[in-house]
């Protein structure tokens, strides 16, 4: 035992146990032999602290608590001047109150009134398992000591949790409900903490503003519109439904202070199918500039809005059910928040056989394609985007030799890497996307049939939106400088507008047999016939011809071998002979000269 003399209080004496475990933990009785003797009851809990194994360099310094100093309560509340130490929850956790505790008794109902600031922190102090007996100072309330023995209960061991939950209540309540984006995530807890003020905070948020319509755009129901108009003066139980609707509150503040953008505009739903549509919007007029992404709300007719979060436009609504009618709305995020909702869009899908109606009369047929490709009967099933994995697994093995004409005709010549790269189809696997296994058949499908998914339905939606390949070309005229082109436009695509790019270079009898992916020459038109001109006298070239629309591109056409004419003049007479190689057909140019 240690005494340390007390110019105040006396004689004060520390009991000091060293080398305490957690199992020490339970009630110490303090007693002086006095006459009659007298005793004291605490608890004492253990706890295990665990040490930094380095100490911190000089210059470090743990950051202070946040303070709560009440005095201008206390001073209100009569507290005397001597007792005002207890005026600041610092002095209390530093111990420099400067009065002994019990010489402060009767002071102490006024100090825990002005502490709690009138506000409920019990739920805090729930949390953090602060008994019910010691949880009349988490509500702003004192229990005095009388001589009734049941006064004489000890709390000092939850003294740092419930002083922890004030500063955080009070704190919480200008945090959470007086900054609009804070108050988007507040609960229950915290309308029961900050009650008192409901007045003053909402009126605040408000800003003199009435935001009712926005509120009843958002969704809230007429017994939350007191909050909007910042019409309130106390909250009771009946309020607590609105906290689920606190974002949407807030979206509404943030949108009267002019932070937010204005709602997109110039909605509009396009290539509507049976399983997918195409979302268009443009910018806000507003703010547009601030804009970090769009959310789009989908539903079905009177159910819950799905959110998708932070797409742009356009974007494709997929997963979507045949003959059904959709309402669609899409708001513009910035920093501060969220805009207004755009126009509500209605519409609806095509039903199954609307399209079946259109494959039969306009829509690519994969199984068409397989068909005229020779495709072997029994991998048949696979010829479809519908297909389903149990066949993709039984047939794989037997189906392995046909896999390169399947693939082709699901490709539908039209060239799907752009589709593939926003579906998340790794590199390794994009040479799928265009109709090609560019590695081993079985090191492929180990890598790529996670992703069969993702190429498929990039294949289905291609084939709607991308033009199809270039057919026919062929050469129609041969001079020493120049090759006259001619080609059919594709036969199946969606109708828009389509240009088309020549790609051309010279060869060797090496270079022709090598499959070449990109030719170093190109030449754009509008039409399908173009010239190419300044190429060298009694040189091979090597064309293809690929068909772009602002949707995507097709794959390339056939490969056509050109050889123009030597320097001097001669009648040529063109003819033409195909041969296969394996990605590709090649059409060779060959003349007979008469002179």
């Amino acid at each position: 035992m240690e005494t340390h003399e007390s110019v105040l209080c006396g004689d004060v004496w520390v009991l000091s146990i060293r080398n305490v475990q957690a199992n020490d933990s339970g009630i110490y009785i303090c007693e002086l032999n006095t006459d009659p003797v007298s005793q004291t009851f605490h608890q004492l809990t253990g706890k295990i602290i665990k040490r930094r194994k380095s100490a911190p360099m000089a210059y470090e310094a743990t950051p202070p608590a946040y303070n709560h100093n009440y005095t201008d309560c206390c001073v209100a509340s009569n507290v005397s001047e001597e007792c005002r130490g207890f005026c600041s929850i610092q002095n209390i956790l530093d111990g420099t109150t400067g009065r002994d505790p019990e010489h402060c008794e009767a002071d102490f109902p006024s100090i825990v009134s002005c502490m709690s600031d009138s506000r409920n922190h019990v739920p805090c102090c729930m949390d953090q398992g602060i008994p019910d007996i010691c949880q009349d100072v988490c509500r702003g309330e004192y229990t005095l000591i009388t001589d009734n023995i049941k006064t004489h209960f000890s709390c000092s061991a939850y003294t740092e949790q419930t002083l922890t939950c004030i500063v955080k209540g009070i704190r919480n309540c200008l945090n959470k409900l007086c900054d609009p984006v804070e108050a988007a995530i507040a609960e229950v807890t915290d309308l029961m903490i900050c009650a008192p003020w409901t007045s003053q905070t909402f009126s605040c948020l408000t800003n003199g503003i009435d935001h009712t319509d926005c509120c009843k755009s958002q969704g809230l129901p007429d017994s939350c519109l007191n909050l909007c108009s910042g019409n309130i003066t106390q909250i009771d139980f009946s309020y607590f439904k609105c906290v689920k609707y606190m974002s949407s509150y807030s979206n509404c503040l943030l949108q009267g202070y002019g932070v937010v953008p204005s709602a997109p505009h110039r909605i509009s739903v396009s290539n509507i199918d049976t399983r997918y549509a195409i979302l268009h919007w443009a910018p806000p007029r507003t703010l547009p500039e601030t804009v970090r992404y769009y959310n789009v709300y989908l539903r079905e007719s009177e159910d819950v809005y799905e959110k998708l979060v932070e797409v742009e436009s356009p974007y494709i609504l997929e997963n979507l059910r045949p003959d059904t009618e959709y309402e669609v709305y899409v708001e513009a995020v910035n920093m501060h928040g969220a805009s207004e909702p755009s126009e509500r869009i209605l519409f609806t899908t095509l039903s199954l056989h609307e399209e079946d109606l259109e494959e039969d009369n306009q829509g690519y047929n994969v199984t068409a394609c397989c068909i005229e490709a020779g495709v072997n009967d029994l991998c048949s099933p696979l010829c479809s985007y519908d297909a389903s994995m149990s066949q993709l697994k039984t047939l794989a093995p037997v189906c392995a030799g046909e896999v390169h004409k399947i693939l082709r005709c699901g490709a539908g010549g039209r060239n799907h890497g752009g589709c593939c790269t926003r579906r998340g189809v790794p590199p390794n696997c994009m040479s799928i996307c265009s109709g090609v296994i560019s590695g081993g058949f079985m090191e492929t499908a180990a890598q790529c049939i996670p992703y069969i998914g993702n190429i498929v339905q990039c294949f289905e939606e291609g084939t709607g939106l991308l033009p199809g390949p270039v057919r026919e070309l062929h050469a129609t005229r041969l001079t020493s400088t120049s090759v006259t082109l001619k080609w059919e436009p594709p036969q199946s695509g969606n109708n828009s507008t389509i240009d088309y790019v020549v790609h051309y270079q010279k060869v060797h009898n090496i270079s022709m047999y090598e499959t070449v992916l990109k030719l170093d020459q190109m030449a754009e038109t509008s039409i399908t016939s173009h010239t190419l001109e300044g190429l060298k006298p009694n040189t091979k070239y090597i064309i293809y011809t690929i068909a772009v629309s602002k949707q995507g591109a097709s794959l390339p056409s056939e490969t056509l071998l050109a050889w123009t004419d030597p320097a001097y003049p001669a009648f040529v007479e063109v003819s033409v002979s195909n041969f296969m190689l394996p990605d590709k057909l090649i059409k060779y140019i060959s003349q007979n000269r008469k002179n």
